[in-house]
């Protein structure tokens, strides 16, 4: 079954569907019926088998992105996704859609892309991150200034390009994977795997990171003011990263460039550490330029 045929089928059984909210939360503005009808039509398309070759991950990025674009976002306004935001655990008595992350972000961009907005939007997760699960890939993509209050579940900011990310809160596992640009400060702890993969943009992470950190990243720069638990730059080739606080496990395992810069004890350099530089309190301890043959092998590919 094709997804065209779905979303006629179901259009206009979800527009006539009466919402089922708490009185106290009951919909006043136009925009947040917008956002709600097509919220409700991503619900119904994703329990319906259709034609996809994708997995089920892209599945769900192409569902969203075909029901977004039939919004009308000139009358939607920032503060109605964020009223939206505030109504989502009203949900989950029901049929609680698992990437609601992945419909908020695209929400957001193509909002700021119709709008021309380039003020901050403020997603309270608040009550969402009691179940991190159903709360994933908030920022997927981004491309805008957000304000996330509340613990965001995993995959957050992956693939992020530009703006500004604040999160007032802990962050799952996979913060900022493959990110391209832009910049992220989180005001408390991280889960494993951050900044894997990283391209460009900054990371700063105000409490620990409880796992790996700076995983094959090439460029950009992390900061982090607490701890790190895990590997420190694991096949690193690239970037900057500054640790204020202990590190823990092998630092530069597989190295192949880059900067690490260490302000508080760590446990060891890993006897695998090829090529990069490590600083210790202001004293390299750790330097070693990579061979310029070496440099024009990455540069070919």
């Amino acid at each position: 079954m094709k997804l065209d045929d779905i979303l006629k089928e179901n259009y206009q059984t979800v527009e006539q569907k009466e919402m089922v909210l708490p009185q106290k939360n009951k919909i006043t503005t136009p925009g947040v019926e917008l956002i709600l009808h097509a919220y409700r039509k991503l619900q119904e398309c994703s329990m319906v088998n259709f034609e996809c070759k994708f997995n089920e991950f892209k599945r769900y990025k192409y569902l969203c992105r075909t029901i977004i674009k039939r919004i009308d976002f000139q009358n939607i306004i920032p503060d109605d996704i964020t009223q939206f935001t505030l109504l989502l655990p009203s949900f989950k008595d029901s049929s609680f859609f698992p990437r609601t992350g992945l419909f908020l972000s695209g929400l957001i961009n193509y909002h700021q892309e119709k709008t021309m907005y380039e003020g901050i939007y403020t997603l309270p997760v608040d009550d969402l991150a009691r179940d991190t699960e159903n709360i994933s890939l908030l920022g997927f993509c981004n491309k805008s200034n957000l304000h996330i209050i509340g613990n965001p579940g995993m995959y957050a900011c992956n693939f992020m390009e530009k703006g500004t990310v604040t999160i007032q809160g802990n962050t799952d596992h996979f913060l900022a994977k493959e990110m391209r640009g832009g910049s992220i400060e989180v005001f408390g702890n991280t889960g494993d795997i951050l900044g894997t993969d990283m391209r460009n943009g900054t990371i700063t992470i105000q409490g620990n990171v409880n796992g790996m950190t700076g995983g094959n990243m090439h460029g950009g720069i992390i900061t982090i003011h607490g701890g790190t638990e895990g590997f420190l730059c694991p096949s690193m080739t690239g970037g900057k990263v500054i640790i204020h606080n202990y590190s823990k496990r092998d630092i530069g395992h597989r190295m192949s460039g880059g900067t690490i810069e260490l302000f508080g004890s760590y446990e060891k350099i890993s006897p695998e550490c090829e090529y990069g530089t490590i600083i210790h309190q202001g004293k390299t301890i750790f330097h070693k330029e990579k061979p310029w043959y070496k440099k024009m092998i990455g540069w070919i590919r």
